[in-house]
């Protein structure tokens, strides 16, 4: 993720592959083969979307940064400390437990 988020820092695309020890980009310019797969990322943050009013949150976010997830009118702003969920309605709810919870509408 560092060698991906280096490039899109310096350069503003993605690239096919990454260098492995200097992280620059190596390939085809501006090709999505290069990020890491959506999927993964959201298990590895412990964000399910169930639906646009439903979404099940576990552990906690591991990355060094907030991440903040837009889906379908859906806000979900992940911090080191606390996640905040924002709907469609404008409705809000704040978890701060690590344990796995459900937070709907």
């Amino acid at each position: 993720m560092n060698s991906v988020i280096q490039n899109l820092k310096q350069n503003r695309s993605f690239y096919n592959r990454y260098h492995a020890e200097k992280g620059t980009g190596i390939g085809e310019r501006n090709s999505l083969h290069g990020f890491a797969p959506v999927g993964l990322f959201m298990q590895t943050l412990g964000v399910t979307i169930l639906s646009p009013v439903k979404v099940k949150l576990e552990g906690k976010n591991l990355f060094p940064w907030p991440v903040t997830i837009k889906y379908k009118g859906l806000t979900i702003s992940r911090g080191l400390e606390q996640t905040t969920v924002t709907f469609s309605n404008g409705e809000s709810v704040i978890v701060k437990e690590e344990q796995a919870c459900i937070v709907e509408m």
